[in-house]
């Protein structure tokens, strides 16, 4: 009976020195690694692929935890997806995985974006884990903390690097604190009698700029034009705002009857910024929105050269000037 445990006590030690030292796989090895995740948890998900035991892996792990510290290592588990070769052993990839980054992949969101395309953008990547693709917006923002706030205008427009497989809910959490770390940056550099009453005026006009601007340079010049009208009480009579109201009947023209019919977001019928932003704007156009450079103009109208650029100006005479300027151009882009 005694030799019959020795040798039980021996093939399993053979078993677990050969488990050990012998590549775990004969192919490339995948490990997802969720945030927050726990030796056990890493070594369930490598187990599920593999014929070595979760336990072996388990061990295995909490024994490098105890011993890398030693060599001046410690096992640090990122969150993350991981490829990594096929010569791996149990103890090699615990290692392994404390020193390789883990696969990233971009996620654009791009400036001027309503908060319908960026959702489209992310639920349409395919390296990301979409927890949030049957969330409803409200939800979504729930999910945030932040279930009072309109999603609009609320996520910075950027390119984000995260970890492949992430969740979808990552990208909107880093998106989200970007636009509320950098619309407070902003707003600290307000001037004492800006017509902006606090961020989120801020964010509602720089979305407003952001998307009435074809050229860059002129993103101060245009936020000058509505500044200069909240502070005469007119109306910003801005054509994106009616578009936005208008949602899915928007089919690419915008007629009179558009004009005159009546939204929350229709500023040639109410006065004032719209109930909540249009679109997520740049840190550019967020800069031009609270500090725009002094000018007296309260109209501006495309050239139509192909530019990209606006005639601004002070007077009605000289806007309806700058409009006929603007309907013959096109008349003569039209004959050629």
């Amino acid at each position: 009976m005694k030799k019959y445990f020795i040798g039980i006590i021996v093939f399993t030690a053979l078993l677990g020195l050969l488990t050990l030292l012998v590549p775990v796989t004969s192919v490339g090895l995948n490990v997802n690694i969720p945030q927050g995740a726990s030796i056990k948890m890493v070594s369930k998900n490598i187990a599920k692929n593999n014929l070595v035991p979760f336990w072996v892996l388990e061990i295995t792990g909490r024994l490098s935890s105890l011993i890398m510290p030693i060599t001046g290592q410690k096992i640090v588990l990122k969150a993350g997806r991981y490829t990594l070769d096929h010569s791996q052993t149990v103890w090699s990839i615990w290692r392994t995985l404390s020193q390789q980054l883990p696969q990233m992949v971009d996620v654009k969101l791009l400036e001027g974006w309503n908060f319908k395309q960026i959702r489209a953008a992310i639920n349409q990547h395919t390296d990301l884990k979409h927890d949030t693709i049957y969330l409803d917006d409200a939800a979504l923002m729930q999910r945030l903390g932040v279930p009072e706030l309109h999603p609009e205008g609320r996520f910075f427009p950027d390119t984000y690097q995260v970890s492949r497989g992430a969740s979808d809910i990552t990208v909107y959490k880093v998106a989200f604190e970007r636009m509320r770390k950098m619309s407070s940056t902003v707003w600290s550099t307000k001037p004492a009698d800006s017509v902006l009453k606090s961020v989120d005026d801020l964010i509602n006009l720089a979305a407003i700029v952001e998307k009435e601007t074809a050229a860059a340079s002129e993103r101060g010049l245009v936020a000058s034009v509505f500044h200069n009208r909240l502070n005469l009480g007119m109306r910003l009579q801005t054509d994106p705002t009616v578009i936005y109201g208008m949602g899915a009947y928007y089919q690419g023209n915008i007629r009179k009857a558009d004009l005159q019919r009546d939204t929350p977001y229709n500023t040639y019928t109410r006065a004032g910024l719209p109930p909540t932003p249009i679109a997520a704007p740049s840190e550019a156009s967020l800069r031009a929105a609270i500090n725009p450079p002094k000018t007296n103009f309260i109209y501006f109208v495309a050239k139509g050269d192909g530019s990209g650029r606006s005639q601004f100006s002070s007077t009605l005479n000289q806007h309806n000037r700058a409009v006929a300027d603007y309907l013959n151009q096109l008349k003569k882009v039209n004959k050629n």
